[in-house]
């Protein structure tokens, strides 16, 4: 029996939205595709119009009840969530590398990831928030609380398919939100499966519901309604800035978190161990689709050569495969679009100059499998570093300053996270005060957990996930003077 039909038989494969409290189907059905197969997994519906108008309105009636409740409920919720995914990883794992093509490996990682951000705001919701200020001449008493902003809305994205939900969701019932989200239509089952475990671990009915369908049509939905008063939204620059344009009009409060460009600077005195490892999970996590991955390698010139031989050694030896097989350490991009785009860019860098030192090529006959590729001779200048690459390509180039490699690595409009590997504290610190970028690593790019402020900078977007700052992106301050 394949994966697919036996997480339908355990009802964890769902074909169905979750709206107005019900397990929702239609005849207008998305076809949701294996990338390492390129077969058909299932379908889910494409939710009609009518029907996520009638979401939102069962949104708002579960928000009126919920927000009053307390933060000990609330927190007691997501931990019963929290146990109910982690019970469920392994499952969780065979779905994300079903429909998403990564590894198996990095899809169990990806569960621990995306439930340790609904067992942090167990924590954050029980905090005490309200502070006084002192009296002036015609109020006694005067204090600040927050209160839940109110219905909110996520749009998420098919490269973390369930941690870019619990990070936004867990942030929401913590503060006492009803949340609406729309997954990509590329990996729904994942949220899906989310939300039936939500469910059955004691989630009031329509305090989450999962709406599958078109995204550029539900989401003019969603930031068209008054009743939703905050979006949340992560993917790509473009789509983000049109999302924000249409929250215009009703105010509605956004957060977004976006593209990337990130340089790794390998200063003079970096330690070759810690430098291959940053490139290799920097770059290579998720096969490169990650929006804090690697995009630009800059070396310092006096161990260039050594720094370019190590990197194709180790690069070379990974193995594309599909992402069930134990032994594989990449897997697929997303879709044929995504394989077809990045072999284009890769004709217009070699065009434009570039040397191809490795891959370049799409791997096997069937999948949407992509030689992990690297690039030398690069230039700021080349189509290549100017953009968000979301792919197992690496560019590598020189430098021969400190002012240099910030100059080089600042040359973006991104600024969402920055790389540095080098031995010495001081310089450490003295460069990374100088990047542009919201989120910096030092001799490490694993930098993202549920304890720090994940977000960035310029196109990057703004507002956090994460950290003591998530939970306010669901709040509001409301003020009471008492005479």
């Amino acid at each position: 029996m394949s994966i697919a039909n036996s997480l339908k038989q355990k009802g964890l494969l769902i074909e169905k939205a979750y709206l107005c409290g019900t397990w929702f189907d239609c005849d207008d059905k998305i076809n949701v595709i294996n990338p390492a197969t390129e077969e058909i997994i299932g379908t889910v519906p494409n939710t009609p119009s009518d029907k996520v108008l009638e979401a939102i309105k069962d949104s708002v009636s579960a928000q009126e009840h919920f927000k009053f409740s307390s933060p000990e409920a609330r927190s007691h919720l997501l931990k019963k969530w929290y146990e109910a995914m982690m019970q469920h990883s392994r499952e969780f794992a065979e779905l994300i590398t079903l429909e998403n093509g990564k590894t198996i490996k990095e899809s169990l990682a990806e569960i621990e990831y995306a439930a340790a951000y609904l067992k942090w705001y167990a924590e954050e919701a029980i905090k005490d928030r309200m502070y006084s200020i002192p009296s002036n001449n015609y109020f006694q008493t005067r204090v600040v609380d927050y209160v839940p902003v109110g219905v909110t809305a996520a749009v998420t994205p098919w490269n973390f398919p369930l941690a870019m939900i619990t990070r936004k969701a867990g942030a929401a019932i913590a503060a006492g939100c009803s949340m609406l989200i729309k997954p990509s239509e590329l990996t729904p089952f994942t949220a899906l499966l989310m939300c039936k475990l939500a469910l059955d671990s004691g989630m009031p009915s329509n305090l989450i519901q999962v709406i599958t369908g078109d995204a550029k049509r539900i989401a003019e939905i969603f930031h068209g309604a008054y009743a939703i008063r905050k979006i949340s939204f992560t993917g790509s620059t473009r789509i983000g800035k049109a999302i924000m344009k249409g929250c215009s009009d009703s105010l509605q409060r956004v957060a977004m978190e976006l593209g990337g460009n990130a340089p790794l600077i390998i200063n003079s005195d970096a330690d070759p161990d810690v430098m291959i490892n940053m490139v290799l999970n920097g770059k290579f996590r998720n096969n490169g689709q990650s929006c804090t991955a690697v995009n630009r390698i800059l070396v310092h010139e006096s161990r260039y050569e050594k720094t370019v031989n190590h990197i194709y050694e180790k690069v070379s030896r990974l193995k594309v495969g599909d992402g069930f097989d134990e032994n594989s350490d990449l897997g697929t991009v997303i879709t044929e679009d995504s394989l077809n785009r990045l072999i284009r860019l890769i004709d217009i860098t070699v065009r434009q100059g570039a040397k191809l030192m490795l891959g370049g090529k799409r791997f096997g006959n069937k999948g949407y499998f992509l030689e992990p590729t690297i690039f030398t001779e690069v230039t700021n200048t080349m189509e290549i570093v100017k953009g968000e690459i979301f792919g197992p390509i690496i560019t590598i180039q020189k430098f021969s300053s400190e002012e240099e490699a910030i100059a080089m690595a600042n040359d973006t409009d991104y600024g969402l996270a920055a790389y540095i590997c080098g031995v010495n504290p001081e310089r450490n610190k003295r460069m990374a005060e100088r990047l542009n970028f919201g989120m910096i690593g030092i001799n490490d790019t694993r930098i993202s957990d549920a304890k720090i402020p994940f977000g960035g900078t310029k196109n990057s977007g703004f507002g956090r996930e994460g950290g003591r700052e998530g939970i306010y992106e669901y709040l509001e301050p409301k003020y009471y003077g008492i005479a």
